[in-house]
């Protein structure tokens, strides 16, 4: 058999229904075939029919191809471009293969300057130095190599590339599962090849035309409601990525990364090359829907002018990941800041709980820029710790793309805990259909307020969240009953994937409870928490003043944080039976004995730990009923105040609840007692864990209610 010659470059053009632009198109390739020929090039055209309709099929079929060196047909049904570019290159007979669409138009010097440029480029991909845009939009851009630092967030190349043959056999076009959100089957091909070392590089003076029209792929990504990416590349595997990015990261500075030209620079040089001009005209002449006095109009676009952030926020981590060897982890937390607060308590109690497990890692995020971080003190050696505030600076866009490929390379499949924030709410709908094997955990706490004329709202944050997202967050994890029954009653049915988990109190340690050798009350209160807007730290001025009043000989001890020392003092300096006292950090800093109760004041709340604590210490708590306060006061270990959005009768509901107190030292000590037994039966850490392991190793939509 007699052997075929060889050939120079392959041409695999991909055709599906473009009967009305394709002889456009392949007039186009004449122009430049001819010019690679003259120059010694052989050329062969590899189209690939993929569930083509009968006008393109008898076009091409019509089509004389005898200027070209060799000719190939192939037709499939692959319905699928990535499938459809694989079938032509593996057919493809050339030493380099150059990709091209059946809707787009080439400059006649394309050709012969790519295989020069490949030739005196090993390893390379050859992009066009220019595309001139045209139909639905119009205006002129420029290619240049871009940092592999972009590839995580960014999509600085093109699908039309021109590398060798062995390329296309190392690697092949993966097909985007829509269904996960993912597109840009050419990103991701490109991040491969830069996994495994391939450098891009430009043709001088080559324009690709490229059609803009109603009804393309891109044009429907643009529409989708959720974040298309490209799908998981190997170039995210740390040690992949540390590899091709340590040479920039070591030589560029960060922050936005550009060409060195401007944008009218660019047009500058782009209408100034006669060689481009000409090529322009070529088109033009081919396709009058290509504009050159249009296209001179507009803003001229720089295939890149992103920013680095992501990409070098992602390469912090993976230096981080080096360090930690080891099986994937089973959990991840995502929380903005690891401060002093509730919630920040809650999740800390819950990693503790799947610490109980041997065989699980986990992995907390820091996923705010300015956080502080003052607890990451209270976490165990088992845990890795990633503050991405310790690592460069970023937006909360890089931050998410730099979580999902994190996740996607050392947590596939795990748990992934949400605590409500707008970074958290954010990557659940971006990216929770990236992640199809992960299971979402949501923690569903009380609902801030918000003033509107006066009136107090619900913050609309996390129902709109599950409004929109529920089917797809796995567990959702609630602090008390009554947000359970507000759910269940704001939607009008059962909720099987909520699941009730109450938080624990740790007993003293050598501190006898408050009332053991008490004989009578000593008239003093104590206040202890944050001072923010939910806490209604100003009601106590007024329950102050109306005690004073009517004759309820009592005094209130106030501690806040440090910071808040000054502000306290300022606000009761008028209240002589209010003291402001030095901060605390918990309440067994301070000395209970002295005290006959904790006061708790609240516009809103789940169940607070400050009460918790409280009822640890055999402390009896008068508190307003809100949120699931009343699930444990109403078990006989405090009073419980009607609440009150009006200040006068809240403050009055106060009174009227310390007059009936303070009218019972026996039932005071009864409730002391009643507190103490009941954090050792409900509230104790065995009893959370136990209870935070069943639920998160329960299939889902398996209730456990307490």
């Amino acid at each position: 058999m007699t052997a075929l010659p060889p050939i120079d470059i392959s041409v695999v053009l991909n055709a599906h229904r473009e009967s009305v632009y394709i002889a456009r198109s392949l007039r186009s390739l004449y122009d430049t075939v001819i010019h690679a020929q003259a120059r010694g090039i052989s050329c062969e055209l590899v189209i690939v029919l993929d569930d083509a309709d009968a006008a393109t099929s008898d076009l091409v079929r019509g089509w004389d191809f005898g200027y070209w060196d060799s000719f190939t047909l192939v037709e499939c049904c692959n319905r699928s471009l990535a499938e459809s570019r694989n079938a032509g290159c593996r057919v493809a007979r050339g030493r380099y293969i150059c990709l091209a669409d059946a809707d787009d138009l080439w400059s006649f010097n394309s050709l012969s300057q790519k295989v020069a440029t490949a030739q005196a480029n090993p390893k390379s991909i050859v992009l066009p130095h220019y595309i001139l845009a045209f139909g639905v939009k119009s205006f002129v851009g420029r290619y240049d190599a871009a940092p592999n630092l972009l590839l995580i967030d960014q999509h600085p190349y093109i699908s039309q590339i021109c590398a060798p043959a062995e390329l296309f056999q190392q690697l092949q076009h993966v097909h985007p599962q829509k269904e996960l959100g993912y597109a840009f089957e050419d990103w991701h091909f490109n991040c491969e090849a830069a996994s495994h070392g391939w450098r891009f590089v430009i043709a001088l003076d080559t324009v690709l035309f490229y059609r803009q029209r109603h009804g393309s792929i891109m044009a429907d990504i643009r529409l989708q409601s959720f974040c298309p990416v490209q799908a998981y590349s190997r170039l995210f595997e740390p040690a992949a990525y540390l590899a091709a990015c340590a040479g920039e990261m070591n030589a560029a500075p960060a922050g936005v990364v550009s060409t060195s030209e401007t944008a009218a620079k660019v047009a500058e040089t782009f209408w100034g090359t006669p060689e481009v001009v000409s090529a322009v005209l070529l088109a033009a002449g081919i396709d009058p829907t290509i504009d050159p006095g249009t296209a001179t109009r507009q803003q001229p676009y720089l295939a890149y002018r992103g920013n680095d952030g992501a990409g070098r926020l992602y390469y912090h981590i993976c230096k981080q990941l080096e360090q930690k060897s080891g099986p994937r982890f089973t959990d991840v937390f995502l929380l903005p800041d690891l401060s002093i607060g509730g919630g920040e308590k809650y999740l800390l109690q819950m990693i503790e709980a799947v610490e109980q497990r041997a065989d699980n890692r986990v992995l907390v995020v820091g996923t705010s820029a300015q956080a502080r971080h003052i607890w990451r003190t209270r976490l165990s050696s088992k845990t890795t710790f990633l503050p991405l505030s310790d690592y460069a600076s970023f937006s909360q866009a890089a931050a998410m793309s730099a979580v999902l490929r994190l996740i996607q390379a050392s947590a596939q499949g795990s748990r992934i805990h949400i605590k409500p924030s707008e970074f958290g709410h954010t990557f659940v709908e971006q990216h929770a259909i990236h992640l199809p094997e992960c299971k979402f955990i949501y923690y569903r706490w009380c609902d801030g307020m918000n003033d509107f004329m006066g009136a107090k709202y619900k913050n609309p944050g996390s129902i709109a969240l599950l409004d929109r997202m529920r089917p797809r967050i796995n567990k959702i994890i609630c602090d008390c009953e009554s947000i359970l029954r507000d759910d269940e009653f704001l939607l009008g049915q059962k909720l099987p994937n909520y699941y009730i988990l109450p938080a624990y109190a740790n007993k003293p340690v050598g501190i006898a409870p408050a009332y053991q050798n008490k004989r009578r009350f000593s008239g003093r209160m104590v206040w202890a928490g944050r001072i923010d807007a939910q806490k209604r730290v100003e009601l106590l001025v007024m329950i102050a003043a109306l005690t004073r009043k009517t004759g309820l000989p009592i005094s209130i001890d106030v501690y806040g944080a440090t910071e808040q020392h000054a502000k306290l003092r300022s606000l009761f300096i008028a209240s002589p039976n209010v003291s402001v006292n030095p901060p605390f950090a918990k309440l067994g800093d301070i000395d209970v004995s002295r005290y006959d109760g904790l006061l708790y004041t609240s516009w809103f709340d789940g169940m607070p730990n400050m009460i918790l604590e409280a009822l640890a210490h055999g402390l009896p708590v008068v508190a307003p009923d809100v949120g699931g306060i009343g699930e444990v006061l109403r078990e006989g270990c405090g009073k419980l105040v009607p609440h009150e959005f009006n200040d006068e009768r809240m403050a009055l509901n106060y009174r009227s609840a310390l007059a009936d107190f303070y009218a019972d030292f026996e039932g005071a000590v009864r409730m002391s007692t009643i507190a103490v037994e009941l954090i050792d039966r409900q509230r104790s850490p065995e009893v959370h864990h136990n209870q935070a392991l069943q639920i998160l190793e329960s299939s889902d939509n398996e209730r456990f209610l307490q």
